[in-house]
């Protein structure tokens, strides 16, 4: 899915603030301010988002896509998150690694499938977040069932987002719930009647007593 500024844009929306969503309660930096997020060196190619898991390590560019299973005459492609996640490291990670970022390419599919460095960092997400729990909010907490519920909670908040952005692209709303498509009325029918006996193509003589 493009990033063009229309309906189909939402999908892609939805997904990085998912993950912004995820990153607060795990007290993790995240911005997806364009003006923040650091573009190449030769160009002005840029990631979505920024994110900085600890201090002592490197921040991590992330960029979001979504793509289909299926391609335009209907077949199946198996390789389709690997596919688009080969394109994004090509695209961004050696630009980023010079620059001293780490580069993690966000891919799910319309599905709701999720590539595996996008499934790993909601787990480390999850992971950060249950040693704030259990360190500031429930000591007494058990911390590896702590632990499963925000993984399951973050996988559920992607793909929540996943299923939000693609209903609102198919009704070609924008992110904010306004519809971009202008439905023209058309009154050609309009004499018609509601009731069943008024419908086309009715034979009313078939529908008589004893008929």
């Amino acid at each position: 899915m493009n990033c063009t500024n229309n309906g189909k844009k939402a999908a892609h929306d939805h997904l990085d603030d998912s993950v912004r969503e995820v990153a607060r309660p795990a007290q993790v930096n995240y911005t997806n301010n364009k003006d923040l997020v650091p573009a190449h060196d030769d160009s002005n190619q840029k990631g979505d988002a920024l994110l900085t898991l600890t201090l002592d390590a490197k921040p991590q560019v992330l960029d979001f896509t979504m793509v289909h299973t299926c391609s335009g005459n209907g077949d199946w492609n198996d390789n389709v998150l690997q596919d688009r996640y080969k394109r994004k490291m090509d695209k961004h990670n050696n630009a980023y690694s010079l620059k001293g970022y780490s580069f993690v390419p966000c891919v799910a599919t319309t599905l709701g499938a999720v590539q595996a460095d996008f499934l790993r960092l909601l787990y480390i997400l999850a992971r950060r977040q249950a040693e704030v729990i259990t360190t500031y909010h429930r000591p007494d907490a058990d911390f590896d069932h702590m632990l499963g519920m925000c993984f399951a909670a973050n996988r559920a908040k992607v793909g929540a987002a996943i299923a939000r952005g693609m209903a609102m692209r198919a009704l070609s709303y924008c992110k904010h719930g306004v519809r971009r498509l202008r439905c023209a009325h058309h009154d050609r029918h309009a004499e018609q009647g509601l009731d069943v006996m008024g419908g086309p193509g009715i034979a009313l003589a078939s529908l008589a007593p004893g008929a």
